[in-house]
């Protein structure tokens, strides 16, 4: 890829779940990029958004080649790509599985996350540091509804891992020799990304979990460099929207 630099925009680390599954990827590919936070709070926010997105939607790379010309990649799941085809060619890594079988499941997951999941997005607002005793009005029975698919979608992910790498005819070796580090496909990647919000929306609403791989998987979420990373900048970033801290 011969562009000669790249900028990152993202919105509030605090809050923004969309931000998060852009910016992870990117950072899994070790794409060397300058990256800006524009806080929505901010009363210049609806004119300041258009100099770094050309939609107002983020998150949004900006890609300069040499002879000045500029390319926008918007939606978190274009830039995901975008970094999967950066990491394919700098690093000969692959940020999905390597596997077919395993990729088009991991896939679906992902973009199953994308579409999907209304009622818990509805009645929980995302917010990464702020963390709320449980209770009833976060988790009606459409919610519960919602989490029971998202149990149901970790488990599936890690039962086609685990097929595979315990084929007579596959393992290991189909798989690209990947570590297996409690991740949906061993180790942590795009599919990861793209739930690690819903996994800080459980926590953060002490949303009720009584599966025993999504317990692991949400506790290995947690632990990951990469997203503990972005909790300091969560943490250190001085934002404040009443209305998802007061919901």
């Amino acid at each position: 890829m011969d562009f000669e630099s790249a900028t990152l925009a993202v919105v509030n680390y605090r809050y923004s779940s969309w931000s998060f599954r852009g910016w992870a990827p990117l950072k899994l590919a070790n794409l060397e990029m300058k990256e800006v936070s524009l806080l929505m709070e901010d009363p210049n926010f609806n004119i300041e958004k258009f100099k770094y997105s050309p939609t107002g939607l983020f998150p949004t790379i900006k890609l300069t080649f040499k002879d000045g010309s500029e390319v926008y990649i918007h939606d978190s799941l274009s830039v995901a790509e975008f970094a999967n085809e950066y990491s394919l060619e700098k690093n000969k890594k692959s940020l999905w599985p390597q596997y077919f079988a395993d990729r088009a499941v991991a896939r679906s997951a992902a973009c199953e996350m994308h579409s999907g999941f209304s009622q818990i997005r509805t009645y929980c607002n995302s917010n990464f540091v702020r963390h709320r005793e449980f209770e009833d009005r976060f988790c009606p029975d459409e919610v519960k509804v919602d989490l029971k698919r998202i149990y149901e979608l970790w488990n599936s992910c890690r039962k086609q891992f685990l097929q595979t790498r315990n084929s007579a005819t596959l393992g290991e070796s189909a798989q690209g020799n990947v570590k297996d580090e409690g991740f949906l496909f061993g180790e942590y990647g795009i599919v990861d990304a793209f739930f690690t919000p819903v996994v800080f929306r459980i926590v953060n609403y002490s949303l009720p979990c009584e599966d025993e791989f999504a317990k692991k998987y949400i506790e290995a979420t947690k632990n990951h460099s990469l997203v503990k990373e972005w909790l300091k900048l969560a943490v250190e970033e001085n934002s404040y929207i009443k209305h998802y801290e007061e919901f």
